[in-house]
């Protein structure tokens, strides 16, 4: 089946689903070479995203590493005039190392009560979500969304939303699965495996 089909299968727009195509082929829905454009792009389906839901923001800050190419190309989309940066920051060393501090101070909006945006490229089971969130609120601000650009459905999205912060998603991983599987990318048993792999986790968060 053509890419423009299975948009037409999954309701995406031709565009969405041409960028599905070259993350599977770039290796990057896993960890992989993307180049600016890509960055781009996929800041661009983050702010399309965003602005769907209707959600409220102040400030932009994306999640150490991934997140802060993607929320410095999604703050030039911002034609108001206003400066939305923010960033988080990571202290420690190794596997210590953790998100602790967050600062608005390049935006100039110093007052505390701002509405953050927060962005990175996927969430898995949140750790590092959780590790925002924690420095975004001691600092005196509030979360106005997590936005990521595939949910692994792991179990993340669902645990943050049931302490009552929104999640918003370009892709579901499972749906990345269809996709690849109607163009032929990928066969049954690989989207079995994974499905079962993810649901397996889904009940190991849901249980911590």
């Amino acid at each position: 089946m053509s890419v423009y089909y299975a948009c037409l299968a999954l309701d995406w727009p031709l565009s969405k689903g041409a960028l599905a195509y070259d993350l599977y082929e770039k290796g990057a829905v896993k960890p992989g070479p993307l180049t600016g454009e890509d960055v781009k792009r996929i800041a661009r389906e983050l702010f399309q995203a965003v602005w769907q839901t209707g959600v409220g923001y102040s400030l932009v800050a994306g999640i150490p590493h991934a997140g802060e190419p993607m929320a410095k190309e999604f703050r030039a989309f911002l034609t108001d005039g206003g400066s939305y940066e923010a960033q988080l920051f990571k202290t420690g060393s190794g596997e210590s190392r953790r998100i602790s501090a967050f600062s608005a101070t390049r935006s100039g909006k110093t007052e505390k009560g701002q509405s953050v945006l927060l962005l990175d490229d996927a969430i898995s089971g949140g750790d590092t979500k959780w590790e925002a969130i924690r420095a975004v609120e001691q600092a005196g601000h509030h979360v106005a969304a997590i936005v990521v650009l595939v949910d692994r459905e792991q179990g993340g999205s669902e645990a943050l939303e049931k302490r009552g912060y929104k999640v918003i998603s370009v892709f579901r991983l499972s749906q990345l699965l269809v996709f690849y599987i109607v163009t032929a990318r990928i066969f049954r048993t690989n989207f079995e495996d994974i499905m079962g792999y993810l649901e397996r986790s889904r009940k190991i968060i849901a249980a911590s």
